[in-house]
């Protein structure tokens, strides 16, 4: 049978090995969220960048759709003016 002393240096021993391990979790979790932070960075950058793009195409395609409604009201007045009485 084991002493006294042998058993607290045993769980000495491993409570030294789960601080150990505990420190590395924490470690890591920074890491982890770094990347995270980062990677949201970069995301929002994305998202920015997209919405501005899509932005610009719809005031291109809504100008675009005001030349043609104008056109085409140009167009119904000239018919209009051709049309006998």
């Amino acid at each position: 049978m084991e002493s006294l002393d042998e058993r607290v240096a045993y769980v000495e021993g491993r409570m030294e090995d789960h601080t150990a391990l505990m420190a590395d979790i924490r470690a890591d979790m920074r890491e982890l969220r770094s990347d995270i932070r980062a990677d949201m960075t970069e995301l929002r950058s994305e998202i920015h960048r997209i919405d501005h793009k899509i932005d610009r195409h719809f005031m291109w395609l809504a100008g675009l759709l005001v030349g043609i409604l104008t056109a085409l009201a140009g167009l119904a007045i000239q018919v209009a003016r051709l049309q006998p009485l």
